[in-house]
């Protein structure tokens, strides 16, 4: 017979042994929390486009010839023009979307290709053949640039996490093992403290109803036994019991023991250790 004690100040951790006095520790971390919401989010580094570089060594450009880069180019007129005189036009010309210094080329647009970098490739006007001619590529590298921290722009609510809420809601909360002190009751009992499992289902609404032997048995059928409730967020996240519904509640926070198990703390004491089902009784 399932009784519906599990959140009474008389109730002791699950497998304490008869007359023992509960000495367990709640742990310090792995609370089941609801998580608040967060109404706007600021001060985030902004984390810039991968940054290529390229490192050429520029050649000679034949009469009539030209070679371009980006949106400029460097023209060699009438007469041929020596590596330097290439060096020295785009030093001074550097191309929109680059930056240009003792010979080397970083892009500043994010996944800037080598193929930016054109070249003329018709006859020379004198036709003296070919004035396909274009940097020749030394050396590439790649990194990440971040720049200084900077206001971004407002992010709206992130989004309640409910996670302690989504685990209660709808769902039932087993103990086997539950122990309850009948000791101030029946003291004439021997022993008085007594070993009785739990089974109560936490009813959308708030209803806290205990499944005992079943909705149809005669002789202990499922009742309303209380209240719950969960109040608070982040660390102060708290599941609340009162018995009988509309008493006065006892707040108890949730942490998750593993292997499908939990701790219901009180203070810094567990009062249960549970297994929670979706199933409307524990068995």
């Amino acid at each position: 017979m399932m009784k519906y004690i599990i959140f009474t100040s008389a109730l002791l951790l699950g497998s304490v042994i008869a007359g023992e006095a509960l000495a367990v520790d709640c742990p310090i971390s792995g609370q089941v929390m609801d998580i608040s919401t967060q109404a706007e989010v600021t001060g985030v580094p902004e984390v810039l486009a991968k940054t290529e570089n390229y490192t050429f060594a520029f050649p000679n450009v034949a009469e009539e010839c030209s070679i371009t880069v980006g949106n400029k180019t460097f023209n060699a007129g009438d007469d041929s023009r020596r590596s330097d005189d290439v060096v020295k036009y785009f030093s001074e010309n550097a191309p929109t979307g680059w930056k240009f210094s003792k010979g080397v080329f970083t892009s500043k647009t994010a996944g800037a290709d080598v193929a930016d970098l054109t070249y003329s490739s018709s006859n020379s006007k004198k036709g003296k053949g070919n004035c396909a001619t274009k940097p020749i590529i030394i050396q590439t590298s790649s990194n990440q640039g971040v720049a200084a921290v900077a206001a971004v722009a407002e992010v709206k609510e992130v989004t309640a996490d409910p996670q302690l809420t989504t685990l209660l809601t709808g769902n039932t909360v087993c103990d086997s093992n539950a122990t309850y002190d009948s000791c101030a009751k029946h003291p004439e009992r021997n022993p008085c403290i007594i070993k009785m499992g739990i089974q109560e289902q936490h009813r959308n609404g708030g209803e806290l109803w205990d499944y005992k032997l079943g909705p149809s048995n005669v002789v202990d059928p499922t009742v309303r036994v209380g209240d719950w409730s969960i109040t608070g967020s982040d660390e102060n996240t708290v599941v609340n019991y009162a018995y009988p519904p509309g008493g006065t509640p006892a707040s108890y926070k949730v942490f998750d023991a593993g292997a499908g198990n939990y701790y219901f703390c009180s203070g810094t004491s567990i009062v249960a250790t549970a297994k929670i089902t979706n199933a409307p009784n524990c068995s």
